[in-house]
C-alpha cells in the first residue's frame, strides 16, 4: 500500500501540480523563476498572462493529456497489484476522478498572484498517516525493534505551500511506524532463510509495507484516502487567495 502511495505522489508532483497546463518551456520555467525572485507581482502578471494567451479549449485539451498519461503510468506500475476482477478498472475510473478534482484546485493556484509550490523530498517536519500505526499491533519482541530515533522512509502525499502559508503538511512514512518494523523483521528474516538455503549466500528480500495476510483487494482503492485532503485544500486555498468558489481571484 505505501509503495502504491509513492507511486500516486510522485505523479502529483510530477504531472498535477504545476505553474501551468501548457506545453512545456524550460526557457519560460526558468524566466518565472527569475521574476518569483526579483518581484513576485510581475511574476504573478506574466504567468497570468500567458495563461490567458491560451485558448480554453488549448487548455483543457493540455489537461485531458495530463491526466490520462498519469492515470495510464500508475496503472502500469501498479498492474501487477490489480489482479482482482475488475480492479484495474475501477482504480483507473477512480483515480482520474482524483486526478480532476486535483486539477480544479490547482487551477485556482495557477491563477492566483500567490504562487504555490510543491514539495515532493520528506524531512522531519513532516506528518503520518496513523493507519500505519494501526494497521498491525506489535509483540513485544516486535516491539523491540522500534527505533528511538524514527527517520522518514518515503513521501507517501507531497506538501503543500501557497504564498508561504501552509496547505498541506506533506505525508510521509516513518521507520517507527508499526507496519514498518514488521515490514523490516519480515524482510531480514526472510534474507536470513535465504542465505541458509543457498548455502550461505544473502539474497535480497522484498520489502512489504502490508501486513500478513492482508487483504490486496482493497488497494486498487487506495486513492480514496486523498479526496477528504482535497475537499479541505479546496476550502483552505480558496479562503486563502480570497475567492469564491468558481469566482476569481481577490486583490492584496
Amino acid at each position: 500500500m505505501a509503495l502504491a502511495e509513492k507511486i500516486i505522489a510522485t505523479i502529483y508532483d510530477s504531472y498535477i501540480f504545476q505553474r501551468y497546463y501548457l506545453p512545456e518551456s524550460n526557457e519560460i520555467g526558468e524566466i518565472l523563476n527569475q521574476l518569483y525572485k526579483e518581484n513576485p507581482r510581475r511574476e504573478a502578471i506574466f504567468r497570468l498572462q500567458l495563461l490567458s494567451a491560451y485558448k480554453p479549449e488549448v487548455e483543457q485539451g493540455r489537461i485531458t493529456s495530463i491526466v490520462k498519461s498519469a492515470t495510464d503510468k500508475v496503472a502500469d506500475l501498479l498492474g501487477p497489484l490489480l489482479f482482482a476482477p475488475n480492479a484495474q478498472r475501477d482504480f483507473r475510473s477512480e483515480f482520474e476522478g482524483l486526478l480532476q478534482d486535483a486539477v480544479a484546485l490547482w487551477r485556482h493556484i495557477q491563477r492566483s498572484e500567490k504562487r504555490g509550490f510543491v514539495e515532493n523530498d520528506p524531512n522531519n517536519s513532516w506528518d503520518d498517516y496513523e493507519e500505519y500505526d494501526t494497521a498491525i499491533q506489535l509483540r513485544p519482541e516486535q516491539a523491540m525493534h522500534v527505533p528511538d530515533e524514527p527517520s522518514v522512509t518515503m513521501s507517501l502525499f507531497p506538501r503543500v505551500v501557497v504564498n508561504n502559508s501552509l496547505i498541506c503538511p506533506g505525508y510521509a512514512l516513518w521507520s517507527n511506524q508499526s507496519t514498518v518494523v514488521a515490514a523490516d523483521i519480515e524482510s531480514k528474516s526472510r534474507n536470513s532463510v535465504a542465505g541458509n538455503s543457498s548455502g550461505g549466500i544473502q539474497r535480497r528480500g522484498t520489502r512489504r509495507f502490508s501486513s500478513p495476510g492482508e487483504d490486496t483487494s482493497n488497494l486498487p482503492r487506495s486513492p480514496s484516502r486523498n479526496q477528504p485532503f482535497l475537499r479541505h485544500a479546496q476550502k483552505k486555498s480558496v479562503t486563502l487567495l480570497g475567492r469564491e468558489p468558481g469566482g476569481n481571484p481577490g486583490r492584496e
